[in-house]
């Protein structure tokens, strides 16, 4: 049964985005601000802007959270040396390598603009865009300010919250002194009348219901139910090949059949994967600056897999040395 168990582990930790992390040093953001500027066909152009102070450790690379994988990079400034898009599993958004690696009491500006779709859904009788830029887990931000430029009147615009100004055809809203992992949201709507034109229905975001939600997590934990079933029902009559473990994971009976070694992740590296957190909202989730790539690993028999935070696939590279409990002897091949 056990060894059915780690079967299981493996499976769900390649399927999984892993959540284990390591910052290469701290830091905090001292200007933040977003400016979206609605099409009439559904596209929206956005244009993001930070300001890094590095407080300890140092920073080579930053990741920035976007609202959805369906954007394209349209331009770039600042300390970027390259961009692109490393969206990922439940997370969207771009990893920029700096121009050099950034010490303490170092700051740099990043700016970059992108072309966004499927951000606007629609109701029956409005279109609706919420929004939320990405946040930083694990830093203070001093000023956040979010902008939206609108192409219809403002008078038929709907906001929650309220603006915190509006000024010509945008609306602005600002929060200072963000705590780690805080947030600023904004949804605004207009009545579909107001538009000549419909927009496009593939430029729309398809709304999934609760219901539909309810059903797919109920899905999943039927599935997962009837692995550990299956697993069960193979297991009777075979015996187990593990009969007693002490508490440092060796076996204290039968010796195990697992003599897979070590496994290896890889650490901090610019021309390693992105490094991320889960999106909660269709604001995207939070990025992270500089930090190291690793891997949930799992070991089952004479074979270990790895799910990377950088690169999500299994196979990691062999930069930092982990050790497995059940791994002690031989090494990985």
């Amino acid at each position: 049964m056990r060894r059915h168990l780690q079967v299981l582990i493996v499976i769900i930790a390649l399927l999984l985005p892993a959540a284990l992390y390591a910052d290469t040093g701290t830091y905090k953001i001292t200007d933040y601000s977003v400016n979206l500027a609605p099409h009439s066909d559904g596209l929206v152009s956005i244009s993001y802007r930070q300001t890094w102070f590095v407080e300890s450790g140092s920073i080579p690379w930053i990741t920035v959270g976007v609202p959805n994988s369906n954007f394209s990079v349209e331009s770039y400034s600042g300390a970027i040396a390259s961009i692109q898009n490393t969206s990922q599993g439940s997370w969207s958004g771009v990893r920029i390598d700096l121009d050099k690696d950034y010490q303490p009491g170092e700051a740099f500006t990043v700016s970059f603009d992108i072309k966004q779709n499927k951000l606007f859904y629609a109701d029956e009788t409005n279109y609706r865009l919420d929004f939320t830029p990405g946040w930083y887990d694990r830093a203070f931000i001093d000023k956040l300010e979010i902008s939206v430029r609108f192409f219809v009147p403002l008078d038929s615009v709907t906001a929650d919250p309220a603006p915190t100004e509006t000024s010509g055809e945008e609306m602005h809203w600002r929060k200072t002194e963000l705590g780690k992992g805080e947030r600023l949201s904004i949804s605004v709507s207009f009545p579909k009348s107001v538009l000549a034109e419909a927009m496009a229905e593939e430029n729309l975001q398809k709304r999934v219901s609760g219901n539909v939600i309810l059903a797919i997590v109920l899905i999943v934990l039927v599935v997962i139910a009837l692995a550990f079933l299956v697993f069960s029902l193979l297991d009777i009559g075979g015996g187990s090949e593990y009969s007693s473990y002490g508490s440092s994971g060796y076996s204290s009976g039968r010796r195990s059949s697992y003599s897979g070694g070590s496994l290896y992740y890889g650490s901090s590296s610019r021309s390693s994967g992105s490094s991320r957190s889960s999106s909660h909202s269709s604001g995207g989730g939070g990025g992270f600056g500089g930090r190291s790539t690793s891997c949930a690993c799992a070991c089952v028999s004479c074979a270990c897999a790895c799910a990377c935070a950088g690169g999500g696939a299994a196979g990691c590279s062999p930069k930092t040395r982990h050790s497995c409990p059940a791994c002690s002897n031989g090494k990985m091949k």
